[in-house]
């Protein structure tokens, strides 16, 4: 085992600035956000670079500038200072909600020191180091700790020369996109690109189901396997697209696609126009799979979170708080016929998917199948079927959160909710359409994968 890297130095306590008397104090918790119950929060984090030569005087300032403006953010996004709550029903089953009063313990603040890592060690790693997870608070919570634990904590870590801002929070309350909100509002507020007066009216940002919903147990203790909160042995390591790969994969992708026969006014239809996404989706998939060595009549599939703010009637704003998402799965096929696809084909099999959910219709059944019959996430169920599974998204507005620090030289993930096959999306820092995949595999799988030609042909910086 290597010798400990990170150290704790501090922690505290960050308050909102204010607290609205019309505030509510009980926020409710939807049929998105309860199934995340068992599983990890979200862990994100910006890496900073700052001359060593100026890191020590500039500092504390940094510091507390960052105190002082989560402190004014946090009245925006009140229930970031809350914690769960588990109340018992009359007659049977419990209701879960975020609380958030005067009783509330606030959001944690961590500094750190690694004093031996430079931003340089930390970007040339072969593989994303294990000391990132360090980079991170509460490792190994399950959201369901949020009872006791602060729904939002931060870090940051100091470097030879830079910082790390890294954030963990409670994946009951928000989702990737209601994160990168977040985050960008803190990093305006920094930046003083934002301003807040006291008595600023609070933008509707927060959302709040009209009637709790009832989970069908005695206590929620049930639904906990801590054991799927431990990290596995795993290698997660940065894929770069550039612009000019994707499109180039793209190009191909479209190009392969076989049109299907539907006989509508007797004329054929055409095939669909496949994103860029869905096309690096398609070659990640058969390059894991293919690199997994797995028999032909093995199942695989392939997982990917839908945004369904825009897909709802009406549109929910951009700037919904919470969870607002749903996972979409290809039927587990055996791998040679994966395989014997080619990239247009696998590509096609994954814009069904996507668009299997394109209608609020479809997605208001889910919501009433969830009130009846609730069911919750679990890493093992992700894994399933030797699955691939891809969140986040390219579209993100990561490398706009520069908190007067200037561009971020990267952006991490922490350890929570990894898993062999898992694909975490961002947007490249160049912009233009490039994307980074952080793709978490066992050696033996990211080995294989490091030499898979078809793969290869279209990275151009491993």
């Amino acid at each position: 085992m290597s010798a400990k890297q990170v150290f704790k130095i501090s922690e505290c306590q960050i308050q909102p600035k204010s607290r609205p008397d019309s505030s509510p104090k009980r926020y409710e918790l939807s049929s998105w956000d309860l199934p995340m119950i068992p599983i990890g929060p979200i862990q994100k984090g910006l890496l900073f670079h700052i001359s060593s030569e100026i890191l020590p005087q500039q500092l504390n300032p940094i510091i507390d500038k960052l105190k002082s403006s989560l402190s004014i953010v946090l009245s925006h996004f009140l229930p970031l200072s809350g914690r769960l709550v588990t109340e018992t029903v009359e007659g049977g089953g419990l209701f879960t909600f975020i609380r958030c009063g005067d009783e509330d313990t606030g959001a944690g603040f961590h500094r750190a020191v690694a004093d031996k890592i430079s931003v340089a060690d930390v970007l040339n790693s072969r593989y994303s180091p294990t000391y990132v997870r360090d980079f991170f608070p509460y490792n190994g919570m399950i959201n369901h700790e949020g009872h006791h634990l602060p729904l939002l904590a931060v870090q940051v870590t100091e470097l030879i020369d830079g910082i790390f801002l890294g954030c963990t929070v409670n994946h009951i309350l928000c989702d990737g996109t209601s994160f990168w909100n977040f985050m960008r509002t803190w990093s305006d507020v920094v930046s003083g690109k934002l301003f807040f007066s006291d008595d600023q009216k609070r933008p509707l940002l927060i959302h709040n189901t009209s009637s709790p919903i009832k989970l069908p147990f005695q206590n929620l203790d049930t639904l906990i396997d801590k054991s799927e909160s431990s990290v596995p042995d795993l290698q997660d390591k940065i894929f770069h697209f550039s612009p000019a790969s994707i499109a180039r994969l793209k190009k191909q992708v479209n190009s392969e696609i076989v049109t299907v026969d539907i006989e509508t006014d007797n004329r054929k239809s055409k095939a669909p126009v496949i994103s860029s996404l869905l096309s690096v989706s398609a070659l990640i998939w058969r390059s894991i799979t293919r690199a997994r060595c797995l028999p032909k009549t093995e199942l695989v599939s392939f997982k990917l979170a839908c945004n369904y703010r825009s897909r709802m009637l009406p549109p929910l704003p951009p700037t919904y708080f919470g969870n607002c998402i749903g996972a979409v799965s290809t039927v587990p096929i055996p791998s040679g016929d994966l395989l014997a696809r080619n990239l247009g084909q696998t590509a096609s099999l994954l814009h069904g998917i996507v668009s299997s959910v394109k209608d609020d219709v479809i997605i208001r059944k889910e919501i009433d199948r969830y009130v009846s019959e609730p069911v919750f996430f679990s890493i093992s169920g992700f894994a399933k079927n030797n699955g691939v599974g891809m969140t986040s998204s390219p579209r993100f507005e990561v490398y706009e959160c520069e908190f007067g620090l200037g561009k971020p030289f990267g952006v991490m993930i922490g350890g929570a909710n990894i898993y062999d096959g898992k694909v975490t999306s961002f947007p490249g820092r160049e912009g233009h359409g490039s994307m980074d995949m952080v793709i978490c595999l066992s050696p033996e799988t990211m080995a294989k994968l490091e030499g898979d030609l078809e793969f290869l042909n279209f990275i151009e910086v491993i």
